[in-house]
């Protein structure tokens, strides 16, 4: 494949561009008071002001879910969404009227959809893929009985009961394995919080909250993996039916613009149809939808205090605050299932941290999300009446400063796609010279904003493998649920 070619149009999913660390599958971090940092804010329950967030002096672990589940519903009732400002709505409307090319309906769930190949065909496969597991030199360690039992029980039942040792050495190799990251580098560092006991939708979203309290630490964001409950042999399954944890809404309007994120006009549609209901501004935090084998599909508010965003603005132009954007700070996916040894895991949201370009150049940028290029190159004073005078060009990097330069400012953990670029080709020469391959999809490990100025741009790739495992998957359901 010529990798001088152009880039794969699909919306990108977050890239792990962040270190992991070893961390006990039910420990957590603590947040501690510290000194306020710039201008990153929480989703306050008093609407009258946002709550400046806070560095941590001391990381101290605490032992259990149930511990911290029990401090967070028993300190107070679930709070109130801030309102938005004033000040963002008294700014010049344009940019809240997207008019978008496509609006995209997202991957919703069919109830309970099994796998579409036969039971037996699968049941072959995911031997193949137990046995292949407990072969790889990562579990050298253990004891060939034990390859053994996993293959009989998985044959008898059609699963097994996997360590929490080998779902964390999975989900690294899941990391390692997947074509379209470009964070890769970091892969040995991920970790768990193994939450495959819990049953109920209710007790699923608060994993999540912990998740997002741990992922978020006060803007020095870590990445981590929470394991839940996996694929039963008869294909029921627990899974989070939102696209990433955080996700902003999305409002049809009569005229056939968008206010907030067009790209999630179907999912808020769906949410609203369950009972949810947005403020209507271009930045509510859409609630967690979540799907299990005994309940229809729920939406959760997820609380205002574990969702941080940052505000943005620019190191040069005063009135790039006036526009009131803002972006939060974990990229959480959700709806990938986890493939280990044979076993499925759909409940398995994941993070990494944001590449700045990722904010800038689609998110922000993109026609059919937010689309902020025009008034931003109308503020510059750009001539906007034809392409060859590159004005979205200019406009785009000015965004993308902006990005990094808030971020930074607020003590939030962000990289910028030329660091992220030279830190994955090192991580391939580091494969090379392990005797391994590196898997890789070009069009998505290339960044939207100066592809070529980078050295991941200039290089071929061993081609992406599907069937390589452990993996990231992404779901086949169809796209019949709204």
């Amino acid at each position: 494949m010529n990798p001088i070619r152009a880039h794969n149009q699909h919306t990108r999913r977050s890239l792990f561009a962040g270190p992991f660390s070893e961390l006990n599958g039910a420990a957590m971090i603590a947040l501690a008071s510290g000194k306020h940092r710039g201008h990153m804010i929480r989703r306050d329950p008093a609407p009258e002001k946002a709550t400046r967030a806070i560095k941590p002096a001391n990381r101290s672990v605490q032992p259990t879910l149930a511990t911290w589940r029990q401090s967070r519903l028993g300190a107070r009732a679930p709070p109130a969404r801030r309102e938005f400002s004033a000040r963002r709505m008294s700014v010049s409307p344009q940019y809240l009227q997207v008019r978008p090319e496509k609006i995209v309906n997202p991957v919703l769930p069919v109830e309970n959809c099994p796998d579409t190949m036969p039971f037996s065909l699968d049941l072959k496969r995911r031997l193949r893929e137990c046995d292949e597991f407990f072969r790889l030199p990562e579990l050298a360690h253990l004891d060939s009985q034990r390859r053994r039992s996993a293959l009989e029980q998985l044959e008898q039942t059609g699963t097994y009961s996997q360590t929490a040792e080998e779902i964390l050495i999975g989900a690294k190799l899941a990391w390692r394995n997947h074509a379209r990251c470009v964070g890769r580098k970091h892969w040995r560092s991920l970790k768990l919080l193994d939450a495959r006991r819990v049953r109920s939708a209710r007790e699923l979203a608060e994993v999540c909250w912990q998740h997002l309290h741990m992922a978020t630490n006060n803007g020095a964001v870590q990445s981590l993996i929470t394991v839940g409950p996996p694929r039963q042999p008869d294909g029921r399954e627990f899974r989070i039916v939102s696209p990433q944890l955080i996700r902003y809404a999305g409002y049809r309007n009569g005229d056939g613009t968008v206010t907030g994120d067009a790209a999630h006009v179907a999912l808020t549609e769906f949410a609203m149809k369950l009972g949810w209901r947005g403020a209507g501004t271009p930045f509510d935090i859409l609630p967690l939808l979540i799907s299990t084998p005994d309940e229809p599909i729920r939406w959760f508010d997820i609380p205002p205090d574990l969702v941080l965003e940052v505000e943005l603005e620019h190191p040069d132009f005063d009135w790039f605050t006036g526009l009131g954007l803002r972006w939060h700070a974990v990229p959480a996916v959700a709806n990938m299932n986890l493939e280990i040894g044979g076993v499925t895991y759909p409940f398995a949201p994941f993070n990494g941290w944001y590449m700045g370009a990722e904010i800038g150049a689609r998110n922000l940028s993109d026609t059919n999300r937010y689309n902020m290029l025009p008034l931003i190159g109308e503020m510059m004073g750009l001539d906007t009446s034809a392409e060859r005078t590159l004005w979205r060009d200019r406009a785009l990097v000015e965004l993308n400063r902006a990005v990094l330069f808030s971020y930074r400012k607020a003590g939030v953990h962000i990289v910028d796609h030329h660091t992220v670029a030279k830190q994955f080709c090192d991580h391939v020469n580091r494969e090379k010279a392990a005797g391994r391959t590196c898997p890789t999809d070009w069009s998505w490990i290339n960044p939207p904003i100066s592809s070529g100025l980078t050295p991941t741009f200039h290089q071929y790739y061993d081609p992406p493998d599907h069937d390589i495992r452990p993996n990231f998957v992404r779901r086949d359901f169809r796209n019949d649920a709204v």
